[in-house]
């Protein structure tokens, strides 16, 4: 029973571990200070309309 636990607790701490490596980014892409300022020169057009604040469906009236 002993040893069924340890290998419980190995296959937990190795799934954790694996799941901590794949988690991590190795490669970050980035943009340049231009790219970045052709990005939000590009986007000042645009409006921004919120989500409403409460959604009012069928179920809650």
């Amino acid at each position: 029973m002993k040893i069924l636990q340890q290998v419980g607790v190995i296959a937990v701490f190795s799934v954790a571990f694996v799941l901590t490596l794949t988690a991590c980014q190795m490669t970050q892409e980035t943009v340049s200070l231009e790219e970045a300022k052709k990005i939000t020169a590009t986007s000042q057009g645009r409006s921004f309309t919120p989500p409403p604040r409460r959604y009012v469906g069928p179920c809650l009236n």
